[in-house]
């Protein structure tokens, strides 16, 4: 996302929790460290107090046009698609399941998941948290970066869709719904 925000260079660092995640993958030898240079200068430094962060939506049709949730109000919402290649790991699915275990998804809401990655999916189906979101009737999609382009999914002409995807474009779904993107459970929350 660094482009869409005009950054030219997106830099994360390669730290011990890499490692952690790389070791668990069978891939630890993988791992080399990455880090700013010493003595390095910012044109800017944001600190972010992630404790303090309410539930935000990015609204039609930026990812930049974030408001907080309780600002927009309610808004009916005909489909819910939660995952892609983005908000869609383990944890993310497993919070989803449980929020829809013993609940049934409202007959006018179209809800589909997308897990991430084969090994997402996998962990899913080896848990309980599968069988979760298909008795909700969430539908559950192939893991690939196919529901932030509206491929297989595409909402419906002058509908809402809440999508936990990266992306909101007015060009990447259909033109005339409004695309609101959030994290996977506050997606799930929304109708």
């Amino acid at each position: 996302m660094g482009a869409e925000l005009g950054a030219t260079t997106s830099i994360f660092t390669s730290d011990e929790n890499t490692r952690h995640y790389l070791k668990a993958q069978g891939r630890e030898g993988d791992w080399i460290p990455l880090s700013a240079d010493e003595g390095c200068q910012y044109d800017e430094v944001l600190h972010i107090d992630l404790d303090k962060l309410e539930p935000l939506v990015a609204r039609p049709h930026s990812p930049d046009n974030v408001a907080k949730v309780r600002e927009v109000g309610p808004i009916p919402v005909q489909q819910v698609v939660v995952g892609s290649c983005t908000n869609s790991s383990f944890s993310d699915l497993m919070t989803v399941a449980s929020l829809l275990k013993g609940k049934t998804v409202h007959p006018n809401v179209s809800m589909a998941v997308a897990p991430g990655s084969k090994q997402v999916f996998t962990m899913i189906a080896r848990s309980s948290a599968l069988g979760d979101l298909i008795e909700s009737g969430a539908r559950v999609l192939e893991s690939a970066c196919e529901s932030y382009i509206g491929m297989g999914q595409s909402p419906g002409s002058g509908t809402n869709s809440v999508r936990s995807l990266n992306r909101n474009f007015r060009a990447a779904q259909e033109r005339r719904t409004l695309n609101y993107t959030k994290r996977s459970a506050t997606a799930k929350v929304t109708p």
